[in-house]
């Protein structure tokens, strides 16, 4: 965890101390806690992995919430609920699908420009990646819809080149064809 982090996440605690909120206290610390585990197992805490041990920690907090809904314990429903709501303050704004989306279409285009060629599936992992890059917690399945039906309108756009020149051949034959009924004199 980068000192910075630390630093805030120590400010917060204070904060939340100071002002008797035991609900952010223990959310806060938690934060801290998961962070401090992911480094211990030897790993840089980056800017993604600390996206996506928030939004881990708020999808445990909503299968909770559910499991307490179906068992009928609306006290732990309302706990789980107000610490969702704080972790909630944590987590950056999430890009929409249709952002991501048109992301992919974008590195989609760059790909092709630089390498020349259209699309493949071999190459769903650099193009998921790059994306990820800039989304860390995109959504594959999306990038992998927009790598698809990209792969799909190249190959539609490739079987119509064929199937044009093929046309163009048979028409230029049957004129030939016609011309040469009309005018058998013409030499073949």
């Amino acid at each position: 965890m980068n000192n910075m982090l630390r630093e805030k996440l120590n400010n917060l605690i204070k904060s939340a101390m100071l002002n008797h909120e035991t609900e952010r206290l223990n959310v806060i610390r938690s934060i801290k806690t998961v962070f401090t585990n992911f480094e211990k197992e030897g790993k840089q805490l980056t800017d993604g992995d600390e996206v996506k041990l928030l939004l881990k920690m708020v999808s445990q907090r909503e299968d909770s919430i559910e499991q307490y809904k179906n068992g009928g314990r609306q006290d732990l429903v309302d706990k789980e609920t107000v610490e969702l709501n704080i972790l909630k303050e944590f987590v950056p704004k999430q890009p929409s699908d249709d952002e991501i989306a048109a992301y992919t279409k974008d590195v989609i285009m760059r790909f092709e420009t630089t390498n020349n060629r259209s699309v493949e599936m071999r190459d769903m992992k650099s193009i998921l990646s790059t994306v990820q890059e800039r989304y860390p917690t995109a959504n594959g399945k999306i990038v992998s819809t927009v790598v698809k039906s990209s792969i799909v309108l190249n190959a539609k756009a490739e079987v119509t080149a064929i199937l044009s020149e093929q046309i163009a051949a048979e028409i230029d034959r049957k004129i030939l064809r016609d011309i040469r009924k009309a005018a058998p004199w013409t030499a073949r």
